[in-house]
């Protein structure tokens, strides 16, 4: 390594290196030096901190004087003679202050590729339920406030939401503390585990009975917006998730090859699916209907559908009058006066429901392999992963089960009974 003693126009003379970069070493000030590299000339200092050699970056040449880097070079020095590290110093002073709404816009930067509706989901759960940190110091948050806030969550909207929340937490502070090279103190979301706080909350298992779908179609009927209806009706007779359908745009289907694709799925992978006849009537209604690129439109911002809860509370309004023979509220408030206990609640549904429902349908109607595909599950099964189903080969079996909801929807009615006796004097009479 080349040494001279460092002066403004010593280092203006350095030539640009050949390769990637060259140290000079000052010849008055051991461990002071600059480092030569095709773009710039940058001032450093070169020392052991606890017998582990570190290197410090002063600044660069034309942006520091020469005897600035010198005066902060000595200083640098005599901290790491002491067994400072100037590095860890530096950034545990640039973590202590950064607010946990900082950490996270950092974190977003560092992610382009992920999902829009993941962001949706952590910017609903940051918005709802941990507004009030945003502002905060990250490092600020303690353990105590994790498992408190934890516990409020749980109270206000749910076991499930407040161990999301958590996990979002929890992902966002390991996201600084990596960038700050583990300088930040142990997650605190880690208090959780160690005293077993984390909620076990099960899997949904709710599904619509196949007795009650002919209840749930009629009280489709009555939601007046067209597009809803065929919004939910899609849900049942594909199993796709709310938001695949949802974001549906015309580009994605394929009217002459009766079919059509959701590109971003929850597994990574291109969900391509035939239209049944129910389906390509569906299709056929919305594309008469066409107003903008999304085949289930909607007037906000988005451009399309959003969430139509008003309409899934409206259809168990309705389900539950169907239920109990009454036709409006009054009548049914009259019976829960008089008996309460005989009052059917009606149906209760989520839209993963009807992903469910159709799910539990189909595995009657199709063998496994096709029910995988249909329902764009990830196959983990070495063999199964070898069986490729191309769209054509599962037009039938959707048809198949198309043909069962199709059944399921409308209501049997009683057989008639015939009285026999009346029969015979009945044909007597006529002849």
């Amino acid at each position: 390594m080349p040494k001279l003693k460092l002066t403004k126009t010593a280092v203006d003379r350095i030539p640009t290196p050949d390769t990637d970069r060259v140290d000079y070493f000052d010849t008055d000030l051991a461990g002071f030096g600059v480092r030569a590299s095709r773009t710039a000339k940058t001032y450093f200092v070169l020392s052991r901190v606890n017998g582990v050699l570190k290197r410090v970056s002063l600044g660069r040449h034309g942006v520091i004087t020469t005897d600035k880097a010198r005066t902060e070079a000595m200083k640098r020095l005599a901290e790491m003679n002491e067994g400072v590290d100037p590095n860890r110093r530096k950034i545990q002073e640039r973590v202590r202050g950064i607010t946990f709404q900082q950490v996270y816009d950092d974190y977003l930067t560092a992610r382009p590729q992920m999902k829009r509706n993941t962001i949706t989901v952590d910017k609903s759960l940051l918005s709802c339920h941990l507004s009030d940190w945003l502002k905060k110091p990250i490092q600020e948050i303690t353990k105590d406030m994790v498992a408190r806030r934890h516990l409020k969550i749980s109270e206000d909207a749910g076991q499930n939401t407040a161990n999301n929340a958590m996990r979002l937490f929890r992902r966002i502070y390991n996201f600084a503390r990596s960038i700050s090279d583990d300088e930040m103190p142990l997650n605190p979301v880690q208090r959780l585990s160690d005293s077993r706080q984390w909620f076990k909350v099960g899997r949904r298992q709710t599904v619509i009975k196949e007795h009650e779908l002919p209840v749930w179609h009629a009280s489709l009927q009555n939601v007046a917006n067209p597009v809803i209806r065929d919004f939910l009706l899609l849900l049942l007779l594909t199993g796709l998730r709310k938001n695949e359908a949802l974001g549906l745009r015309w580009q994605e289907v394929d009217m002459q090859g009766k079919s059509f694709t959701i590109p971003e799925t929850k597994n990574g992978k291109p969900h391509t699916l035939p239209m049944s006849d129910l389906l390509l009537e569906l299709f056929n209604r919305r594309l008469d209907e066409r107003i903008n690129g999304y085949v289930f439109p909607g007037a906000g911002k988005a451009g399309h559908l959003v969430e139509p809860k008003k309409q899934v509370a409206a259809m168990e309004r309705q389900s539950r009058l169907m239920m109990n023979n009454v036709s409006t509220d009054a009548e049914l408030q009259l019976m829960i006066d008089k008996d309460p206990d005989s009052v059917n609640p009606g149906l209760t549904f989520c839209l993963h429901d009807l992903r469910r429902t159709f799910a539990s349908i189909a595995e009657n109607e199709v063998s496994y392999s096709v029910l995988k595909r249909l329902m764009n599950h990830s196959d983990k099964d070495v063999t199964q992963g070898y069986i490729v189903l191309n769209i054509e080969k599962l037009r039938l079996p959707m048809q198949q089960i198309t043909n069962t909801i199709k059944e399921l929807l409308i209501e049997k009615q009683p057989a008639k009974v015939i009285n026999m006796d009346e029969e015979r004097i009945k044909r007597k009479e006529v002849a």
